[in-house]
């Protein structure tokens, strides 16, 4: 059944700036994501399956890029895509939307368990008959400039069906969004929008999770993105 949203307020995530420098980890308990808040993943879309994985994530910057990983308890893990811009969503996967302020064009990054990636800057979320969503794929140079790593192979052709923890931590440069976006002041006190999600749309048990609820299955509405404030 759909969710009533109609009084629907964004919660709201403080972005810490990073506190140690270093190689970007998979490993929830590095350095690097000390002191940052972690958010969970917890509206669950009924459509899905009885599959249920607990998710959280950590969302960090500094002057250059903006870092995150994502911890996910999960079963039923698949991950076949391993190029750019490949239906990641059809294995275990999680994303992350993002939209600067001062606009209402958004990026979604994409990432399979495996540390595969999909990532377009969306012009026109608004689908329609009449106008259909617009975006423009990052090219190839660009998404080698973001970074990923995943505590699991890039490979899994069969399912892992028992209980199974994974990780996956990236880091986006800012000049990548602004290569799209245009120019991006200091992060330092401001505020963007955002929204988590899990899912696995091809697996045996596919399910659809997010930070900020939705009213259907579907993950291209900023409407519903939540406040991430840059401390």
């Amino acid at each position: 059944m759909p969710c009533n949203l109609g009084h629907y307020r964004p919660m709201k995530y403080s972005v810490e700036r990073l506190r140690a420098d270093g190689v970007l980890s998979p490993d929830w308990d590095a350095g690097l994501w000390a002191g940052l808040q972690t958010a969970e993943l917890t509206h669950v879309r009924p459509e899905g399956s009885d599959h249920r994985p607990h998710v959280q994530v950590r969302l960090g910057y500094d002057g250059d890029q903006l870092c995150g990983i994502f911890r996910v308890e999960d079963r039923y893990v698949r991950s076949l895509c391993t190029g750019f811009q490949q239906s990641v969503c059809r294995d275990s996967c999680v994303e992350f939307f993002v939209q600067p302020a001062g606009g209402d064009a958004y990026f979604n990054f994409e990432f399979n368990a495996g540390g595969a990636m999909l990532a377009h800057y969306v012009t026109n979320p608004r689908h329609s008959a009449e106008r259909p969503r617009q975006w423009v794929e990052l090219s190839d140079a660009d998404c080698e400039q973001v970074s990923v790593v995943s505590s699991l192979p890039s490979i899994i052709e069969a399912e892992l069906v028992d209980p199974t923890l994974w990780t996956l931590a990236f880091a986006i440069p800012v000049a990548i969004l602004e290569h799209h976006a245009g120019p991006i002041a200091s992060l330092r006190g401001e505020t963007w929008r955002a929204n988590f999600y899990k899912c696995g749309d091809a697996t045996s048990h596919p399910h659809w999770i997010s930070w900020q609820p939705l009213d259907r299955v579907a993950f291209h509405v900023p409407e519903y993105f939540g406040d991430i404030d840059f401390a």
